[in-house]
This record gives structure tokens, C-alpha cells and sequence, in this order.
């Protein structure tokens, strides 16, 4: 699953707020469809990326991790 990492948790519990009182704000929805549309945008970009022949993979870019080791509990 994707989040937008831009909409935090102070953002989800005003617009749980909102959504459980019954009304959103023209103005908020407004904004929301904008942050939407956005993310979206970048989502279907950086699948184009990904699939792209000619680009490099975004993914080499990060960090790479070490797994975490498994110890075997008695």
C-alpha cells in the first residue's frame, strides 16, 4: 500500500474528526481531491520509471538494508 508520507497523523484524526461529524469543508474536499490527483500523478510516474527500458531503476538509488538475523526461541 502507498501513503502519501506528506499527510501525517495529525491529518488523519482532524479528517476522522470531520468525517464522523458529517461534514467536510468544501474548501478541505477541494484540497484532498488536489493532494489526490498528486499523488497519483506521481505514483503513475514513478511506474513509468520502473518500467522503462531506458531509465534506471529508482529503487537502485535507497539504501540497501541488512536484514534482520531470526533466533531460534526454546
Amino acid at each position: 500500500m502507498f501513503e502519501d508520507p506528506s499527510f501525517n497523523e495529525g491529518h488523519r484524526a482532524l479528517l476522522s474528526q470531520l468525517l464522523a461529524g458529517g461534514e467536510v469543508p468544501h474548501f478541505l474536499a477541494e484540497r484532498a481531491a488536489e493532494r489526490l490527483t498528486s499523488f497519483a500523478s506521481t505514483l503513475e510516474d514513478l511506474h513509468s520509471q520502473i518500467l522503462s527500458d531506458n531509465a534506471s531503476n529508482p529503487f537502485d538509488e535507497l539504501p540497501s538494508i541488512e536484514a534482520p538475523r531470526l533466533r531460534r526461541v526454546v
